[in-house]
């Protein structure tokens, strides 16, 4: 793809990061990465163990959250360890080439999650949270571009590992170390498996509602097994033109 070609065009690496954070202060509670080496054709071909680190938070977890990770106030206080412990963690788990590397999450709540946990702890690692700032790719808006649901609604990280058959790992969603390394997996099915994103792709187009209503009406038709000759394409848009 020449988009991913000119997205990994400054970058050695990837890494896939993962952040779990609080229900209300959106701070971070939990760090997932795993990091690899793309191939010429962008695959992920060699990676790294997968990495995880508990985070200790400012302010309380919230019962949602709770719910949803497993994790708790106690285990937080018990297992975690600071933002800026947690970040030099991940930094030595990036060796050398942290500098060279792509982060990839899947949406921006990720984001989200690092910029609030700066707000809340004033010796923040800055250098290594811009870097992360800097070189960021959300996949979920790349991939919404050509898959989404019957709703034209954006996939869950779960619902799009279904859909490209991705081999689910040991472990559970919203762990951050499982969801990165099932991102990794869902990257890498996303450029090999053409004929699936070819089928939901061709899908899309079918309810693009932004194209002009010639277009829209003929991609339609064609979608549906249908044909559209240059005089009938001729004719959509001097039906359209009527509505002037």
């Amino acid at each position: 793809m020449k988009k991913l070609s000119k997205i990994l065009a400054s970058h050695k690496n990837i890494c896939f990061l993962d952040f779990e954070g609080t229900q209300y202060s959106h701070e971070c509670i939990a760090i997932g990465a795993v990091i690899g080496v793309v191939d010429k054709d962008h695959v992920v071909r060699r990676y790294k163990k997968s990495f995880k680190v508990l985070v200790k938070p400012k302010n309380k977890i919230g019962k949602y959250v709770e719910n949803l990770t497993g994790l708790s106030d106690e285990i937080l206080e018990r297992d975690g360890v600071t933002f800026m412990v947690a970040m030099d963690k991940l930094y030595k788990y990036l060796g050398n080439s942290a500098k060279n590397t792509l982060f990839v999450t899947y949406g921006t709540h990720d984001m989200t999650i690092l910029g609030s946990t700066i707000s809340y702890n004033l010796n923040a690692p800055m250098e290594k949270c811009k870097n992360i700032q800097k070189n960021y790719l959300d996949f979920l808006s790349l991939f919404s571009e050509y898959v989404r649901d019957e709703d034209n609604q954006m996939l869950s990280l779960v619902h799009a590992c279904e859909i490209f058959e991705v081999e689910p790992e040991e472990g559970v969603a919203h762990d951050p170390e499982y969801d990165a390394v099932m991102l990794m997996k869902l990257w890498n099915a996303f450029i090999e498996k053409k004929d699936i994103v070819f089928v939901h792709y061709k899908e899309l187009l079918k309810k693009q509602s932004k194209l002009p209503a010639p277009i829209q009406k003929a991609v339609r038709k064609l979608s549906d097994g249908g044909t559209v000759t240059t005089e009938e394409y001729d004719a959509l848009i001097r039906e359209d033109i009527k509505n002037l």
